[in-house]
């Protein structure tokens, strides 16, 4: 079956707005066990991270959770319905407690880029992965997503074969690193830099905003270092649906955003439900994000 996803309901950055449907009858945290709550929602985070982490590693994740938790429960007292970022716990959250389906579905589509990586990467590439992931555990605001940005990224290179992950962070510059090392037959070997850029739904100036966040990326990685090796930058871009149609009619129109550096139009993160009971994940380019495609 042929699905047309022009003009259907499109991915509202809601998993940013989840704090503001939480019930003020939570109260403040005293203990919580975010390795067994992981365990139930991305169960293959812990076949890519191994049984390395000590219980006292935990524990700081833990306290440091409760910590951000109570504050913003405090501040959420001061000022009712204030917004604030949320964390992949408290989209775990979301999911256990409140049944968020927003939840549910962003959580879903984190394990299947899990496990595609799991099934196409080495135990070597599994090995040098463990600090990224580890990344994603102890951030508790929505900079989390900009790790498994990176690894979305590199889900895309490396799933088909069309690539092969030879290093994680391989040197530029003496002191500067690009994220991934790839390698494959017509190309050979070429450094991928991923930028994500977030983009507030009120923004006007998207394309500017979006072309400064590409120079200061390619300033801090390359500067003016005249020994610095060729890298590709590749954006990902998150953002709401509305955000994401005017970069597409952007970049469909030929507008796209140019820059004197080499560098792939931008990708993203989309879901669309299909009906009540089926959704769909999308990530890819700005320019087929809302395409049609085969519903298996």
């Amino acid at each position: 079956m042929v699905l047309d996803l022009t003009g259907t309901t499109g991915p509202e950055n809601y998993y940013e707005r989840l704090w503001s449907f939480i019930p003020k009858f939570i109260v403040m945290l005293t203990e919580i066990d975010l390795e067994s709550k992981l365990r139930r929602s991305l169960p293959i985070l812990f076949e890519l991270l191994g049984e390395n982490y000590t219980h006292a590693q935990w524990d700081t994740i833990n306290s440091n959770f409760i910590k951000v938790h109570n504050r913003r429960e405090a501040e959420s007292i001061k000022e009712p319905g204030k917004l604030f970022q949320v964390n992949l716990y408290s989209l775990i959250i979301a999911k256990e407690v409140h049944r968020s389906r927003t939840a549910f579905v962003f959580l879903d589509f984190l394990q299947r880029t899990l496990e595609e990586l799991c099934d196409t990467l080495t135990p070597a590439n599994k090995k040098e992965l463990r600090r990224t992931l580890y990344q994603v555990l102890i951030n508790f605001d929505h900079k989390y997503r900009n790790y498994f940005g990176e690894l979305l990224i590199l889900n895309n290179a490396v799933k088909h074969g069309a690539h092969r992950l030879v290093k994680i962070e391989s040197p530029i510059t003496e002191s500067k690193t690009a994220d991934f090392l790839l390698e494959n037959e017509k190309e050979g070997r070429v450094l991928v830099e991923v930028v994500n850029i977030h983009i507030d739904d009120d923004r006007n100036d998207v394309k500017r905003f979006i072309a400064g966040k590409l120079e200061d990326k390619f300033i801090s990685k390359a500067g003016d270092q005249k020994n610095s090796k060729p890298f590709t930058i590749v954006p990902v871009i998150w953002a709401s649906h509305k955000q994401l149609r005017r970069l597409e009619a952007m970049y469909g129109s030929g507008d796209g955003i140019q820059v004197p550096f080499s560098c792939l139009p931008p990708c993203a993160y989309a879901t669309f439900d299909y009906d009540a009971d089926r959704f769909i994940n999308k990530f890819g380019t700005i320019t087929t994000l809302f395409k049609k495609f085969e519903l298996s």
